[in-house]
């Protein structure tokens, strides 16, 4: 990579070596562009099944899950902010 920034030798330029806005903001397009081109979005079709239902049962991903897991993540961020909880969790049973 040189020093002063520009592309590397046989590479695409990178916004973190750019020397100016203008070439950083140029690199950046060009890692969007590159990117879209490369990968593929996996969007459920409207009709049918989800492809990525099979996904979510090998890995055990379940509403019941994500909102625990959720919780789990509402609960550490608040003793993260404030120390401790207010008050004792409880467990409350959800609405189905």
């Amino acid at each position: 990579m040189p020093c002063c920034g520009g592309a590397p030798p046989g590479g695409h330029l990178r916004s973190s070596s750019a020397t100016s806005t203008a070439e950083a903001r140029q690199a950046h397009r060009e890692l969007i562009g590159r990117t879209k081109a490369d990968y593929a979005r996996v969007e459920p079709p409207a009709k049918g099944p989800d492809p990525l239902d099979i996904i979510r049962v090998r890995h055990g991903i379940s509403p019941e899950g994500r909102r625990a897991k959720a919780e789990a993540v509402d609960t550490h961020r608040w003793k993260q902010l404030y120390g401790g909880l207010p008050v004792p969790v409880e467990k409350v049973p959800h609405a189905r």
